[in-house]
């Protein structure tokens, strides 16, 4: 596995992270300590706290301090709100803190009269956020003044489609990137005899833009994290293949 960096803060993850999505607890404890075993240090929980029982188990049996722990959570619109929620969501999990919160549905106005930061800056010296951030559906022009308004160290945002990787060069703030499953066929050349499968495409392109911290990936079977945890092993990207990859052409019907 490799690492880097989230931003300017102190905290280092794996270059791939894992985000649950298997409906049996038991698979969801199997697939964190097996992620864990492939490198995986950032576990990226979703808005629904229907994997924490698991994942609490997880930790328990042997992975206590060894993983980042990054849950989502939904602006509630108040501190209290958020420091209640936030508790519920360690209290689930067995743990003490969170090293990476993610706020969602956040409203433009809470971030401009201060209430998110605020809200953010108060969990962090609590000690019951370690990095805070936003979880969002699209990287926009705004998208760095928003985060910096809101102390947001990280932006948290799903690309529904490879062209969309792109404008992670000039994001100018740390991104955990959820890229989709797989690259389109007109993008065959990144996987055909390169040492990279289709699936693992997606993140080799994103792992390009020096603002990815890390590619949050998702599997329900053993095979499929193992693939989605060595993408960080396989060969990167040259110039010459991102600059294909990028090309109008290429990307067409994408």
């Amino acid at each position: 596995m490799k690492f880097r960096a989230v931003g300017s803060t102190d905290l280092v993850v794996s270059e791939i992270g894992f985000s649950p999505e298997a409906s049996d607890p038991l698979d969801t404890q199997r697939l964190v300590r097996l992620a864990y075993d492939e490198g995986v240090t950032l576990l990226a929980l979703p808005l629904s706290p229907r994997h924490d029982w698991a994942v609490a188990q997880a930790l328990k049996g042997g992975l206590a301090g060894k993983l980042c722990l990054a849950a989502t959570l939904a602006w509630p619109g108040a501190f209290a709100a958020l420091e209640s929620a936030v508790s519920s969501r360690l209290t689930a999990l067995g743990a003490d803190r969170l090293d990476v919160l993610l706020l969602q549905d956040v409203p433009a106005d809470a971030v401009a009269d201060g209430t998110v930061g605020d809200a953010l800056h108060r969990l962090r010296a609590a000690g019951r956020v370690r990095v805070a951030g936003l979880s969002i559906d699209a990287l926009a022009p705004d998208t760095v003044r928003v985060a910096e308004r809101a102390g947001a160290a990280v932006i948290d945002v799903t690309l529904p489609s490879v062209d969309a990787i792109a404008p992670l060069d000039t994001v100018g703030v740390s991104v955990f990137v959820r890229p989709p499953i797989e690259a389109p066929e007109p993008l065959s050349f990144l996987w055909t005899e390169t040492g990279r499968t289709r699936r693992q495409a997606p993140a080799a392109l994103a792992l390009a833009a020096a603002s990815t911290a890390a590619v949050i990936a998702t599997a329900v079977n053993d095979d499929g994290l193992r693939e989605a945890a060595r993408a960080a092993l396989a060969p990167p990207l040259t110039a010459a293949e991102i600059a294909a990859a990028r090309a109008p052409r290429a990307l067409a019907g994408v």
